[in-house]
């Protein structure tokens, strides 16, 4: 889409609104309602602390993989 000023506004405030209702319309998974199927999360440590040691563990890797030659 080619809009400029005014134009491209409107249609960006437009188009997630017309997203919403379409989404509410054809119940893409369960609508606003979400997923209610899914299991809840498990109340072990590991569940909690896993998602957070794997980014930590690997933006070392990263750093060093820019600083390389």
């Amino acid at each position: 889409m080619r809009l400029r000023g005014s134009y491209f506004a409107l249609i960006s405030l437009a188009l997630p609104l017309l997203f919403m209702r379409l989404i509410e319309v054809i119940k893409i998974p369960d609508g606003t309602e979400g997923l209610s199927s899914l299991p809840p999360l498990p109340r072990t440590p590991w569940a909690y602390h896993l998602p957070m040691a794997v980014p930590l563990a690997t933006f070392p890797g990263f750093r060093w993989r820019v600083d390389s030659d």
